[in-house]
């Protein structure tokens, strides 16, 4: 069980990379 919450956070935090680099790059296109 630990496992599998500590799979979901490094997951979570990878989607949340790649929202953010998402976010600049909108950014930068503006």
């Amino acid at each position: 069980m630990l496992k599998n919450r500590f799979y979901s956070c490094k997951e979570y935090i990878e989607l949340s990379t790649l929202l953010l680099n998402n976010k600049k790059l909108f950014i930068i296109d503006e």
